[in-house]
Order: structure tokens, then sequence, then C-alpha cells
């Protein structure tokens, strides 16, 4: 069922348990501004409480782009507070991405350089490399 409670990130959930995220900004290579990392941030709040969804598969919208990464336009005339504020909220995202209870996995399509890309390859390693190593995940 898909729901439009955000243009920004959509939340589609399958019948078989599988929520699909998609980053919508694809006019902008879905580059990753300020409303797009809170819209991500409570699309993944969602899932964590959601009990139909029981894997997460972030995606981006188009052809051309998963997530050009952050959108710098939004850097100028931060100052250095704002900056750090702006930059440590973008990590509290990523980190709640991270500890996410839920199996959590990208579909690159096209273009990636991503902070969010990064974090969940660094993920799905780490339990590749667990699981290596005969730790049951």
């Amino acid at each position: 069922m898909a729901d439009s409670a955000s243009d920004l990130v959509r939340y589609d959930l399958d019948g078989d348990g599988v929520l699909t995220l998609t980053v919508n900004r694809p006019d902008k290579l879905n580059a990753l501004s300020a409303d797009v990392m809170e819209a991500i941030d409570a699309a993944f709040a969602r899932a964590e409480t959601d009990d139909g969804a029981n894997a997460i598969v972030v995606t981006g919208a188009g052809l051309k782009a998963f997530v050009a990464g952050a959108d710098i336009k939004q850097f100028v005339g931060l100052g250095a507070v704002r900056g750090e504020a702006f930059a440590r909220r973008g990590q509290a995202i990523l980190s709640r991405i991270e500890r996410m209870p839920k199996a959590v996995v990208a579909a690159v399509n096209g273009y990636d350089s991503s902070a969010l890309t990064a974090m969940l390859t660094k993920a799905r390693t780490s339990t590749r490399l667990a699981g290596d190593l005969g730790a049951d995940l």
C-alpha cells in the first residue's frame, strides 16, 4: 500500500512485508536536503514500529541517481555553529538506520555519492563478515 504522507520519501509496504522507501527528488538527483533527511528519519521511525514491515529497501526515484549526496546549496551561509548542528543531525539519522532492528538494503540505481549508501554498505559488509566468522545475526 502506498502512503503519500511525504512527497520526499515514499513509503510503500507490499503484502510480503517488504517496505520500499524511495527518496523522491529525481529532478535534483535525489540530493539529501535537510527536508529529505527529516523525511528519511520519519520513515525509518515509522518502519521501526510497523509490524507489517520485515525488511526495508531504500532506493532513489528516477533512473539517473540513487542519491547524489548532500544538497550542498543548503550549506551556503550556515556558519560554523549551524553547519555543525546540520552535520550532527545527519549523523544521528544515519545512526538510526544503522541501529535499525530490521534488515535494510540499498537498491542503487544510477549514480551515487552519498553517506547513506556508505552506511548501508558498511552494515551489509559487517553482517556478511560476522556470518563468515560463524556469528548468528
